[in-house]
């Protein structure tokens, strides 16, 4: 089990959206946006990270999934998205409403990146969420965050790490009489489709 310091990531979340690479990423993944402002911490609990201003549009809610390293980089593999499935007993960030209208993922290390819409995340998620902590391609991460302020707690949360193209597979779903149509999530990878605005700077996903 991995532990962390709720406190500590909090703060470096923060430090993280005006890395340059994180700013490229925005630029790249919303062409033509004009401003880029840090959400007020009450937002920011509540899933904005930033808040993106373009021409004539109302503005939009991003969530910033920043991770330091790039760990499917080394053997060529699409980027890993870590969803939260589940915190402290309940549902996770991506199983539950959020005010943010995209999730963009970031590594720093390599500046790959891959977006999505919030909306999309909390369906395949719901949705997909046990097969893909079965599937052979994803990774379980179990976490414990202790917080030393406003008072000391401790929880655990289950996540899951998400091949880019696999999640997007999962998003390419049909509804039949407001039913899901099921579908196999083993079959082999395959290229990230334009609409899923996922790219990469160096190697990887390329809508």
């Amino acid at each position: 089990m991995r532990v962390t310091d709720f406190n500590k990531d909090l703060n470096t979340s923060r430090a993280n959206t005006r890395h340059s690479v994180v700013v490229r990423a925005i630029q790249e993944a919303f062409p033509g946006v004009l401003a880029c402002i840090a959400s007020h911490e009450t937002n920011d609990r509540l899933g904005v990270d930033v808040w993106l201003e373009l021409a004539g549009q109302r503005p939009i809610g991003v969530d910033l999934k920043i991770r330091a390293k790039d760990y499917a980089a080394a053997t060529g593999g699409p980027l890993d998205c870590v969803l939260e499935l589940r915190d402290a007993g309940k549902c996770g960030w991506s199983t539950r409403a959020s005010l943010c209208d995209w999730l963009l993922f970031v590594c720093t290390d390599t500046g790959r990146w891959a977006a999505f819409r919030h909306a999309d995340i909390l369906a395949v998620c719901t949705m997909w969420g046990d097969a893909f902590l079965n599937h052979p391609r994803c990774k379980r991460i179990t976490t414990r965050t202790a917080s030393r302020f406003p008072h000391h707690y401790a929880r655990d949360s289950l996540a899951v790490a998400v091949p880019a193209d696999l999640l997007q597979k999962g998003n390419q779903r049909t509804e039949r009489g407001g039913r899901w149509q099921q579908m196999t999530l083993n079959e082999p990878q395959v290229p990230c489709s334009r609409w899923m605005l996922a790219r990469s700077v160096a190697n990887g996903c390329a809508s």
